[in-house]
């Protein structure tokens, strides 16, 4: 069997984002299958991990708080020249590409000596942070780009407010440097696929496998009763929304789209909404505290999936999707979805597990969720048909994929 090592941002069981996820399932499918998997994590900074019982083939690295105030005082002397005009790099704008990018690569330049004692077959590397940048390319190895993220996607996008061009220029430049001694990349999605050729010269295969859930995994998570904790009738629904404070993810829509709801359904409903919220979010829902909203900010892979689990529907009013991986873990808990016809959400949410509205027609979002809602027959077939969606995204057909590309290098 090849020896396969998955970098990633961050892992379970410590909170993350949908990178993290999605390599925590693939890993979790490389290990089902028999294959000696590694993970090594380039974003942990600043984490206790002494009483973390982790699995022993997860590395944890990143940049330590001393790295981080030396790197953050960098930035500003540099800064402070660019004003007097001595380097220029015009920040106009939200700018945060590069700054990811030198706190990602402090982590990944950690992780070299690790692979040279490991010495896999393949290293499969995102592109979230750029951390190929500092990976030393070894020979006999197989390098796999994952394209996740694409930050040209945030650019001229008045939604999200204004991103600095020359920043994600820059970050794009490193993206491409990186991309020199890569053997193939995948894309989660055709979008992404788009995006990314679009975006970046690379004259070998560029594939599209999705995302993947591990099943069993899923399974084996008890469901939470946010019924009890948030006071409410069992027989009242809850609706999850993901990732509820991210401007990227829709944060202007969901304090509407609670309150609508909310009224329509006298009250006798609940919200679920995972990560952050946002401030203009907390102000918001001080004037209305009798809603049932539980909020309980970032929290473990398995606990956000204990969650999802005692709810009925999902409501995504994402902005931006490369793929969706909270949207795919609600389907395989079974819940419909409602959301935008964004990025690569037409790849995942079809007529038969829920319904896709037209960008930015809130109207048309609230009224779909509600017709869910309302309508016990259309709720039971569609969230029957999530079965067929959590077969075609299962482990064991993805796997099939991964292991002609494997066999392919």
């Amino acid at each position: 069997m090849k020896r396969i090592v998955i970098l990633s941002d961050k892992f379970p069981p410590l909170p993350g984002g949908g990178i993290a996820s999605a390599h925590f399932n693939l890993y979790k499918m490389f290990r089902s299958k028999g294959f000696d998997v590694h993970v090594y994590t380039y974003l942990d900074e600043n984490k206790k991990l002494t009483d973390l019982k982790d699995d022993p083939n997860v590395h944890r690295f990143g940049a330590t708080e001393l790295e981080l105030k030396y790197l953050y005082l960098i930035n500003k002397i540099k800064r402070k020249i660019s004003n007097f005009k001595i380097n220029k790099l015009p920040q106009k704008g939200l700018a945060y590409q590069l700054d990811l990018i030198k706190i990602s690569n402090i982590g990944a330049k950690k992780i070299n000596k690790q692979l040279k004692k490991f010495k896999p077959d393949i290293v499969f590397i995102p592109d979230f942070g750029v951390p190929g940048y500092s990976i030393q390319k070894l020979p006999n190895i197989k390098y796999v780009h994952i394209s996740h993220n694409n930050p040209i996607r945030f650019i001229n996008n008045p939604l999200i407010g204004i991103h600095s061009e020359n920043d994600t220029t820059a970050a794009l430049k490193f993206e491409q440097q990186s991309l020199k001694c890569i053997d193939i990349v995948i894309c989660p999605s055709n979008y992404m696929k788009e995006v990314f050729s679009k975006t970046f010269s690379f004259d070998k295969d560029i594939v599209v496998i999705p995302n993947l859930i591990h099943q069993e995994y899923i399974n084996n998570i008890k469901k939470e009763d946010l019924h009890e904790i948030l006071g409410i009738n069992p027989s009242w629904p809850i609706i999850y929304i993901p990732s509820a404070g991210s401007k990227y993810k829709g944060e202007k829509f969901v304090i509407e789209i609670i309150r609508r709801i909310s009224n329509n359904l006298n009250n006798e409903v609940g919200f679920y909404l995972s990560g952050n919220l946002s401030e203009n979010q907390i102000f918001e829902l001080s004037f209305l505290p009798d809603y049932h909203i539980y909020s309980p900010g970032y929290v473990s892979l398995e606990s956000n999936i204990a969650n999802i689990k005692d709810c009925k529907i999902c409501i995504s009013p994402t902005l931006f999707e490369c793929f969706g991986m909270a949207i795919l873990e609600a389907l395989f808990c079974g819940l419909p979805c409602v959301a935008f016809n964004v990025g690569g959400n037409k790849e995942i949410i079809d007529c038969n597990n829920g319904f896709l509205v037209q960008f930015l027609d809130i109207e048309t979002l609230i009224s779909r969720s509600l017709e869910l809602l309302n309508s016990s027959d259309l709720f039971y077939s569609l969230a029957k048909n999530t079965k067929n969606t959590q077969k075609e995204y299962s482990s064991d057909i993805i796997y099939e994929r991964y292991y002609e590309i494997i066999n392919g290098l």
